[in-house]
């Protein structure tokens, strides 16, 4: 019988930190940017935002209202940790301009390939195969 000390958990999320600064979505695509949607089940949508799901977005048959997309979004250029965050101590004195920190629970069943997010945020997949 094997026995374990220390922490166990059974949650389905876990903690995240981004140091960035908001913006909005960029008219072209460019790495680095983080999107904190909306809440799951046991926490945010935090995912990093890739060259698909930006050519998604911009299309001109995307959403019936992209409005919509954006209100669920926020948008944050900067550098993502969700791991023993709270073993990091943070100097926001030596964060570039601009620059804060964004925390919360991030949902294990985050967002993580172009099929989740079309799940997630669009409304009806068909209109966009041809």
């Amino acid at each position: 019988m094997k026995i374990r000390n220390g922490f166990v958990s059974n949650s389905s999320s876990s903690s995240f930190v981004i140091i960035g600064k908001s913006v909005e979505f960029p008219k072209k695509y460019r790495s680095g940017i983080y999107c904190i949607g909306r809440d799951l089940n046991d926490g945010d949508d935090v995912f990093k935002l890739t060259k698909y799901m930006h050519k998604l977005v911009n299309s001109k048959s995307f959403l019936k209202d992209k409005k919509d997309f954006f209100d669920k979004v926020q948008f944050i250029e900067g550098f993502y940790h969700d791991e023993y965050i709270h073993e990091f101590k943070f100097d926001k004195s030596k964060f570039p301009d601009g620059y804060t920190l964004y925390s919360g629970e991030c949902d294990y069943n985050s967002t993580k390939d172009l099929e989740k997010f079309i799940d997630l945020y669009l409304d009806d997949i068909n209109q966009y195969v041809k």
